[in-house]
């Protein structure tokens, strides 16, 4: 599995993710800990993939990039997003054998940044197959939003906003201001909370990466400091 977090930024996205994989359908499951699961789809929207590694890839061709450029709203990129997981998913389930447990298999894309046809914002959102179903992710548009997936049961969810947020609060300017020192304390956040859940569960850890999309500034993908 793997665990994603998403911040919606007044002016784009910060996306980061851990670098574990763990491959399920190789003997003695086989761990790496150095994936990028961050992709670039295009140049104001990235992804994190979740879940069975080749699933995710698969889902990831089947996006056009050219209907992700032409979305006038977030709503049309997460249709997106989903027609081509929904796809993905559907193959990748049929050619499983029919002894395969598929009760812990996932499929999930959390998507993140800005759209050209939008003067200015950011979003966030995506969506998460399982064997009984897809279930989209809440799109969420407004700044510092943020979501988690993955790491549930060790309460991600709100241990990341909650240390973002008092992160945040020692900054005492707002992003308009000193954009850079909120992003870079989302990050420490991010990566503090990845560490945090990395101690409970061993299928999460390894190389944190983060991207960063803005609107008028260069594209940032990185390892992160912290």
């Amino acid at each position: 599995m793997t665990i994603g977090l998403a911040v919606c930024l007044e002016d784009g996205a910060l996306l980061i993710a851990d670098g574990r994989i763990v491959k399920p359908f190789v003997a003695n499951k086989k761990i790496s800990d150095n994936k990028n699961k961050i992709t670039r789809i295009t140049e104001t929207v990235a992804s994190i993939s979740l879940g069975v590694e080749m699933a995710t890839d698969l889902a990831l061709s089947y996006i056009k990039s050219n209907v992700i450029d032409a979305s006038e709203s977030p709503e049309a990129v997460i249709a997106e997003v989903e027609r081509a997981a929904e796809k993905a998913w559907r193959e990748f389930l049929s050619k499983l054998a029919s002894d395969v447990d598929k009760r812990s298999l996932r499929l999930g894309l959390l998507v993140g940044g800005y759209l050209p046809k939008q003067s200015r914002g950011g979003f966030i959102g995506g969506v998460l197959c399982r064997p009984e179903g897809l279930c989209s992710i809440e799109i969420k548009i407004n700044q510092n939003e943020c979501f988690v997936l993955g790491g549930e049961e060790h309460d991600s969810r709100k241990m990341f906003p909650q240390v973002a947020g008092e992160e945040i609060g020692k900054l005492g300017v707002s992003y308009h201001d000193l954009p850079n020192a909120h992003i870079d304390a989302f990050l420490r956040s991010g990566t503090y909370t990845i560490r945090q859940i990395e101690k409970k569960s061993p299928i999460i850890g390894g190389e944190i990466r983060y991207s960063i999309l803005r609107r008028g500034i260069e594209y940032v993908e990185n390892i992160s400091p912290y």
